[in-house]
């Protein structure tokens, strides 16, 4: 009988230690994002970093650049925009975050274009505007009625919105909703 109640004891303790391992775990194990950043020696000091997620304003946090590089990571539940700018580059980098490993070699001379790897989503963005190279309303239109679901479709449309008239507007978000 002590035998008895010796072995229930141990075998409840054994489970709650293996609960509990369970849990710490399952928090490390989350899926995320793992940013690297290579900057040529022309950009120096900090890179300031816009998310623009999917629940809230865009907020922009500054990363240190330690010899040429810049990491930053965490958790995206869904795909979202993301810009890097420096003072010493003449426009930002854009690209789609999600939980993978992406790297980013940065081209001063045309940062638009920076080399970009390890985002299927920013993959299809940068396919989908290589399919549209021109910025005019019927190249913008075509984009959206072939991708409406897509993630970058927004911000296709608002990087184009100068070539749009209000009825090409309209036609556009009623095909998003």
């Amino acid at each position: 009988m002590v035998m008895r109640r010796f072995i229930t004891r141990y075998h409840r303790a054994f489970c709650l230690a293996q609960f509990a391992l369970f849990l710490m775990l399952s928090g490390s194990l989350r899926a995320q994002y793992s940013v690297v950043v290579h900057c040529p020696s022309s950009i120096t000091g900090r890179l300031d970093c816009t998310f623009y997620s999917n629940d809230s304003v865009p907020h922009t946090i500054q990363y240190r650049i330690i010899q040429g590089e810049c990491t930053f990571e965490g958790s995206a539940p869904t795909p979202y925009l993301v810009q890097l700018s420096h003072p010493s580059l003449a426009e930002p980098v854009p690209f789609y975050i999600e939980n993978s490993n992406i790297d980013i070699t940065i081209d001063p001379s045309s940062p638009a274009s920076s080399r970009i790897t390890g985002s299927r989503a920013n993959s299809r963005y940068r396919y989908a505007l290589e399919e549209c190279p021109t910025s005019n309303a019927y190249c913008i239109t075509q984009l959206v009625a072939a991708n409406p679901a897509e993630i970058f479709t927004p911000f296709a449309i608002y990087n184009h919105l100068g070539e749009l008239t209000v009825a090409q507007f309209q036609q556009l978000f009623q095909q998003l909703q």
